[in-house]
């Protein structure tokens, strides 16, 4: 799910980069980029601290 929200986020503030070089502006103002981009970093943390631990064995003891 982090990586669709990352996908996403990524994929708008390149639209805006593009509609920006070309001259139309950009349709978001200056917090809602600091936003996704916190947003942005924030995932990338959270999915390199959960890859990077590994999931421990557990023995089920049968009776």
């Amino acid at each position: 799910m982090l990586k669709y929200i990352s996908f996403y986020i990524i994929f708008i503030v390149t639209l805006q980069f593009i509609s920006f070089f070309f001259g139309f502006g950009t349709n978001y103002e200056t917090h809602k980029f600091s936003l996704m981009l916190g947003i942005l970093g924030l995932n990338t943390v959270l999915l390199s601290t959960f890859k990077s631990q590994k999931p421990k064995k557990v023995k089920v003891k049968n009776r």
